[in-house]
């Protein structure tokens, strides 16, 4: 069985939409499946990281920037088309990517079995088999009726999150957060708006706590020397770049500070209360509802939070334990209904029906 993922990672759009993806290579991988990743060579890709984990990776040579992408959509599906021409039999092809929607699918899925799309925004219409989004959201069943074909198989909600291995494996032990001990800092691998330095900068001014502080990101981040500077100056802090201990890291926090995307729900796995701010639009009606779900203490929007906002939310949470064990109880919950394999399974069971 052979499957071509689509996606890109860059500095601009983060490394969420590859890193997910990777996910669902490895478990494919486990039962014997050939996989081909297909993305441009944009500042901040993950190429290397992909083919360091042993899938080959096509790198698109069309000229364009993430900017003019969804403009150019026909010649970056032509040149992947031509790949399959060159390279036939694949039974599935992923595509994760905000800038490519039914055209870009429909002139692929004209070469392949079956044509999967992994979406999040319900905000453009689809031309394939199945979609999956693995949000949680109230209104989840009716956002794609109007945007993909009658027959689409939607594989939609937190049943179907795409966990890395690490989060499967690692042990929860039971823990009362009677108090704030260590404090996990992540808002992913790039965070173009530097959210990390804001949230360091705010903890690091409540002089009268010595919280430890694990900060984690990418090797894509732009303000890494930045990072890198200030930690030398705080002893209480140890700054992770490109880890694959962020799993063990959440096991070990109280509580965390980070953005929505794919973290959220790692989190939310691993019964971790946070402290959020959207870094993107996508990411409102999504925090939004996990505020009021108390999964998560939701700030708003980056731009208008400030470090003030968030001191101030570290110490009501610090003052109140109560809450904070309320968050930890009803993420339990959630744990409980994720089939982090269900993915695969449904993949592996329709790229063998013929």
């Amino acid at each position: 069985m052979r499957i071509g993922i689509r996606a890109d990672a860059s500095n601009q759009i983060g490394t969420g939409h590859v890193m997910r993806c990777l996910v669902l290579a490895e478990q494919l991988r486990t039962h014997g499946v050939e996989i081909i990743f297909f993305c441009y060579h944009f500042p901040g890709n993950l190429i290397s990281h992909i083919e360091a984990k042993g899938f080959p990776v096509h790198v698109l040579s069309h000229s364009t920037t993430i900017d003019n992408l969804r403009a150019n959509w026909r010649k970056d599906a032509e040149e992947t088309i031509e790949f399959i021409r060159q390279n036939p039999c694949f039974d599935y092809f992923v595509v994760d990517h905000y800038d490519l929607d039914y055209r870009w699918e429909a002139a692929v899925k004209a070469f392949v079995d079956q044509l999967m799309v992994i979406d999040d925004l319900a905000n453009r219409r689809h031309y394939c088999d199945s979609l999956l989004d693995q949000n949680l959201l109230p209104n989840k069943e009716k956002r794609y009726q109007q945007l993909v074909p009658p027959n689409t198989d939607l594989l939609l909600g937190p049943r179907y999150l795409l966990l890395r291995e690490e989060f499967v494996m690692t042990k929860l032990h039971e823990r009362k957060r009677s108090t704030i001990g260590r404090i996990l800092v992540s808002f992913g691998g790039s965070d173009p708006t530097n959210e990390t330095y804001k949230a360091l900068k705010a903890i690091t001014q409540l002089r009268d706590e010595r919280w430890q502080i694990d900060a984690v990101t990418g090797t894509s981040n732009q303000q890494i020397k930045e990072l890198r500077h200030f930690v030398e100056q705080h002893e209480n802090i140890q700054l992770y770049e490109q880890t694959n201990r962020i799993a063990e890291l959440m096991t070990e926090a109280d509580i965390a500070i980070g953005a929505g995307g794919t973290t959220t729900w790692e989190r939310c796995y691993m019964q971790l209360p946070a402290i959020t701010l959207e870094v993107t639009d996508n990411q409102s009606k999504i925090l939004h509802h996990l505020h009021t779900k108390g999964f998560v203490y939701h700030l708003g929007k980056n731009r208008e939070v400030k470090p003030v906002d968030i001191k101030e939310a570290l110490r009501r949470l610090s003052d109140t334990p109560e809450l904070l064990q309320r968050m930890t109880d009803r993420l339990a919950n959630f744990r409980e209904n994720v089939d982090h394999c269900s993915v695969s399974r449904f993949m592996l069971k329709e790229g063998t029906d013929d």
